[in-house]
């Protein structure tokens, strides 16, 4: 793994045998007292964290279940939610307009949560 910095920020190079890698853009430095992002790098090097331009692509594969779902969308470098929507097999996603990997898991699903909940609401 490596950090870089490019023009619009932090990033941090996840290697993978598989796809070949992916850059994912940091809110937070590497090293930053309370970054989610240190746990990820932990994950990682231990091999338990799945590469998540794999994840994203399989995730983009999947069937839309009953269950909204949230990941990072490495090609739309943005976290995404998907809404089971009417018998369609794709569903519906969504960006949740945060771009970065390291973004708090609070403020992830309180995104989705939202989204989620106000395309309830609308087909009231």
């Amino acid at each position: 793994m490596a950090y870089c910095v490019n023009a619009r920020g932090w990033s941090l190079w996840w290697p993978c045998r598989t796809c070949g890698g992916a850059e994912l853009p940091l809110r937070s430095r590497p090293g930053e007292t309370g970054s989610s992002l240190d746990a990820a790098v932990v994950l990682r090097e231990a091999g338990a964290a799945p590469c998540p331009r794999c994840q994203s692509a399989a995730k983009g594969r999947e069937g839309a279940g009953t269950d909204p779902a949230v990941w990072y969308d490495t090609a739309r470098n943005d976290w995404v939610v998907r809404l089971p929507r009417d018998g369609r097999r794709a569903g519906t996603v969504l960006p949740l307009h945060i771009g970065w990997f390291d973004a708090p898991w609070a403020e992830v699903y309180r995104a989705a949560s939202d989204v989620v909940h106000g395309a309830e609401n609308r087909q009231l």
